[in-house]
């Protein structure tokens, strides 16, 4: 599986994502993420993309992810998700484009070049 969920605590969950991230695969992800019961005492997610070598994820999947967000939030309004971008240029517009998507939502989400400077921003 390239997408990899580490519930690290209670209130923290790490997900993963490595190699070759599919959109679909990413929709279904966070579609299950948003029925575990673990979900409504979570804090802090932590995207990390810093592994990905490929991705085959279109604007209309980002889209679809951003609506996705936009209904669990109001489940659980609390949430700072911190994403560690990729290195590549297309990832970073994608991830560009899913903050302008969720600026309305109750989260707070932020992007970091590391999975310590986000770590340092769940302390703050």
């Amino acid at each position: 599986m390239t997408i990899e969920l580490n519930w690290e605590s209670k209130q923290l969950l790490w997900v993963k994502y490595q190699d070759m991230v599919y959109g679909q695969e990413l929709l279904d992800t966070t579609l299950a993420l948003s029925g575990d019961r673990r979900f409504e005492e979570l804090r802090y997610i932590l995207s990390d993309w810093s592994e990905i070598k490929k991705t085959n994820i279109s604007t209309s999947h980002v889209t679809e992810l951003a609506a996705y967000i936009a209904a669990i939030a109001e489940t659980n309004q609390r949430i700072k998700n911190a994403t560690v971008t990729s290195k590549d240029e297309a990832g970073q517009s994608l991830a560009v484009f899913y903050q302008h998507l969720t600026e309305e939502i109750s989260w707070d989400v932020d992007f970091f070049s590391s999975a310590l400077e986000a770590r340092e921003w769940f302390d703050r």
